[in-house]
C-alpha cells in the first residue's frame, strides 16, 4: 500500500504540472469593412488557423474571437473580396476588406434577353399593371380619349371600356391586398377583372386612399404591416396590425445612422427650404465648411442637402409563407421574421452595396412564383440578378436594352415594361415583354 505522504506530494504534483500548461483565455474585439465605402460587412468569416476555432460578423462588421495564443494567424474571408491574415497580436480594430474584381467578373455575367413588342406605334400606353393573368393598361390614341384595355400575356386584346369620368387620372396602383385602383387627383376607383372584362367596384376619395391603402406594405392572414417614416425619410418604422383583435405593434425598424447623426445639424436648412422652419443663418457643421450668410443661400443648401443627401432609407419589405423578410439596403442585411416580429436569422446581401443602388423600382417581385429580383440600371441597359430567398445569395442574371424605360413588372418569369415616348424613332410609349426565366 502506498505511503500517505508520497501520494498527497504526487497529487501535488500533478495538479502543479497541468496548471503549468494552462495559458490564461482573452478575446479581441474587431470591425470588418469594405475598404471603398466604409460600411461594415455582414456575414465575414472570422478564422484561427491554428485551433480551428471561429465566428462571423454582426450586422454591423464587428465581431468577438476568444484565444489563448497570441501569435495565432487570424484569416477574414467574405465573398467578393481578397482574404486577409493577421497574428492575433497585430489583427487591427478596423479591419479593411478590399474587393476582388475577378470574383466580380465571374458573378456579374448576364444572359442578354431580347424584347418584343406587344402593342403598336400609333398607341401610347400611359400605365399598366397586371392581374389574374391578365395585362390592364390605360391606353391612348391619337386624338381620341383615354381607354382602359385589358389584354392576355402576349398582348392579345381581350377588352376595351371607356375611361370612367373621373378627373385628371393620374395611373394605375396595385395595393397590398392585390386589388386594382385607378387613381384620379379627386377620387380613385377600385378595378376588378373577371371573365376577359373590367368591372368598377368601388370609389373613394384620394385622400382616404393616401392615407389608409399606400401605406400598406403587406398582408398575411394575421396582420397587415405598414409603413411609417420620420426624420427626412431616415427612419422608416414598419407597424403590425392584428387583423382581428386590431392590435397595433412596432415589428421592426430601419434608418440610416449617418444620415440620422447629421441631421440636427442638416435639418435647420432643410426646414427652412421647404417652409417649415425659421431663417438659420451659420456655419453648416455637416456637409460644408462654408457659412449660409442670406436667405437665398440657405434656401439653396436645404435643397441640395435634400435632393442629394438625404435620399429615403431603403428597404423591401415581402411576406414568404409563414417568414418575413426584410431586405435592409441601409446595412445590406436579410433579416427573417417570424409574423409576430421575432427575428431568427440575418443573411448578408451583396446587391443593394453596388454603386447607383438607390433607383426607382430596385425591386421587383414576381408573385406568381414568388420570385424576387434586384435591378441595376446603367446607361441603356438593366440587368436583373433573381435573388434566393434562403440566404439571398445572388442567383440567375440577365440583361434588357431598356433605353427610357418608365415601369417594369415581372410575372411567369416574363418581364413587362413600357419605354417612354422620347425612344428614337419612337412617337408613343409600348408595351414589351422579355422572357427572362422561361
Amino acid at each position: 500500500m502506498p505511503n500517505r505522504s508520497n501520494f498527497i506530494i504526487l497529487l501535488v504534483l500533478v495538479f502543479s504540472t497541468s496548471g503549468m500548461g494552462q495559458s490564461i483565455q482573452e478575446s479581441i474585439l474587431a470591425k470588418v469593412i469594405d475598404s471603398n465605402s466604409g460600411n461594415g460587412l455582414f456575414g465575414a468569416t472570422v478564422l484561427n488557423l491554428q485551433t480551428g476555432e471561429g465566428t462571423i460578423t454582426d450586422s454591423l462588421g464587428m465581431f468577438t474571437l476568444d484565444y489563448q495564443d497570441s501569435k495565432n494567424i487570424v484569416s477574414i474571408q467574405y465573398l467578393g473580396y481578397f482574404s486577409r491574415s493577421f497574428s492575433i497580436e497585430s489583427l487591427p480594430q478596423i479591419i479593411k476588406m478590399e474587393t476582388n474584381s475577378e470574383i466580380i467578373s465571374e458573378l456579374t455575367i448576364y444572359a442578354e434577353r431580347i424584347p418584343q413588342d406587344l402593342t403598336t406605334d400609333y398607341e401610347t400606353i400611359k400605365d399598366f399593371v397586371i392581374s389574374e393573368d391578365r395585362v390592364l393598361m390605360i391606353s391612348k390614341r391619337k386624338g381620341k380619349d383615354d381607354v382602359l384595355k385589358l389584354a392576355d400575356l402576349d398582348g392579345k386584346v381581350l377588352h376595351i371600356q371607356s375611361l370612367p369620368n373621373i378627373s385628371n387620372v393620374e395611373n394605375l396602383f396595385t395595393s397590398c391586398f392585390g386589388t386594382n385602383f385607378l387613381i384620379g387627383e379627386y377620387e380613385v376607383l377600385q378595378l376588378h377583372t373577371s371573365e376577359d372584362s373590367i368591372f368598377i367596384v368601388d370609389k373613394d376619395s384620394r385622400q382616404r386612399f393616401d392615407q389608409y391603402i399606400v401605406p400598406c406594405l403587406a398582408i398575411t392572414d394575421e396582420y397587415i404591416y405598414q409603413e411609417k417614416r420620420s426624420s427626412y425619410n431616415q427612419a422608416a418604422s414598419i407597424l403590425a396590425i392584428n387583423r382581428e383583435k386590431k392590435e397595433l405593434f412596432v415589428f421592426a425598424s430601419v434608418d440610416d445612422e449617418e444620415n440620422l447623426e447629421r441631421l440636427p445639424y442638416d435639418r435647420k436648412y432643410m426646414d427652412y427650404a421647404n417652409g417649415t422652419g425659421p431663417l438659420y443663418l451659420g456655419v453648416h457643421a455637416s456637409h460644408s465648411s462654408s457659412p449660409a450668410v442670406n436667405a437665398r443661400a440657405a434656401a439653396q443648401w436645404g435643397t441640395l442637402l435634400s435632393r442629394s443627401f438625404y435620399l429615403p432609407v431603403d428597404y423591401f419589405f415581402f411576406p414568404n409563407g409563414d417568414t418575413i423578410l426584410l431586405f435592409d439596403h441601409e446595412k445590406h442585411v436579410l433579416t427573417k421574421y417570424s409574423q409576430e416580429g421575432e427575428n431568427y436569422a440575418h443573411y448578408p446581401i451583396t446587391y443593394s452595396q453596388e454603386s447607383g443602388w438607390k433607383a426607382e423600382n430596385n425591386i421587383l417581385v414576381d408573385l406568381a412564383r414568388n420570385d424576387i429580383y434586384a435591378v441595376h440600371r446603367k446607361a441603356s441597359e438593366s440587368y436583373f440578378t433573381r435573388i434566393n430567398l434562403s440566404n439571398a445569395q445572388n442567383e440567375e442574371k440577365y440583361k434588357v436594352h431598356t433605353p427610357f424605360v418608365e415601369k417594369m413588372i415581372i410575372h411567369r418569369g416574363n418581364l413587362y415594361f413600357t419605354n417612354s415616348s422620347i425612344v428614337v424613332g419612337k412617337g408613343s410609349r409600348i408595351l414589351k415583354k422579355v422572357e427572362l426565366d422561361n
